[in-house]
């Protein structure tokens, strides 16, 4: 081989070799990123695999809770709006005197319209007139009825006037009654 041709050939494989002395940096940065990549898509398709095999388990929970659901909404009182679900409120303490043979005297609505839960608190306040067992049975059917209903406050008086029978006097109870209803106002402002 001639030298001329020597020349050429060394000086190319030194262009070669400079080349790959700076290709090569590249080329095992690009490697490692490539790696990773693999990696992060491995444990992206393992995360999908793992959801996938828990799907039924996760329906079997959603439909658990929606009947749930459905059995706990006969317990709220009824209403589109925070006051409507208070008017149905004061509704079954209205019942739940009569039904307990108690006198109401007067009836006051208390919710708030302005929240954007989910859930309201709705409340009413009443005072009502009775001997002690009208007003134990009123008690007793406002918190053992169907709609989940707590008695916040009572406050007892002995009421001005004769007892109906002996050994029996008029009671004046005052009362704040709280339960839940949906704020059917937050559903439509999602549309």
């Amino acid at each position: 081989m001639p030298n001329g041709q020597r020349a050429v050939l060394g000086g190319s494989l030194l262009v070669l070799l400079v080349g790959a002395s700076r290709l090569g940096p590249w080329a095992v940065a690009w490697s490692a990123r490539e790696r990773n990549s693999a990696a992060s898509a491995v444990g992206e398709v393992a995360a999908e695999e793992a959801s996938i095999r828990r799907l039924s388990w996760t329906r079997d929970s959603l439909v658990a809770r929606r009947v749930r659901l459905a059995a706990m909404d006969s317990t709220i009182p009824d209403g589109e709006t925070p006051v409507l679900a208070a008017a149905s409120l004061a509704e079954l303490v209205s019942r739940a005197a009569e039904a307990a043979h108690a006198q109401l005297e007067n009836i006051e609505l208390l919710s708030d319209s302005s929240t954007t839960s989910m859930f309201v608190a709705i409340r009413v306040k009443a005072s009502l007139t009775g001997d002690v067992s009208a007003v134990t049975r009123f008690l007793s059917r406002v918190e053992t009825g169907p709609v989940l209903l707590d008695v916040h406050e009572v406050a007892l008086d002995a009421a001005a006037g004769q007892p109906q029978q002996p050994g029996s006097s008029l009671l004046r109870v005052g009362i704040l009654v709280e339960g839940l209803a949906r704020n059917g106002l937050r559903r439509t402002e999602r549309r």
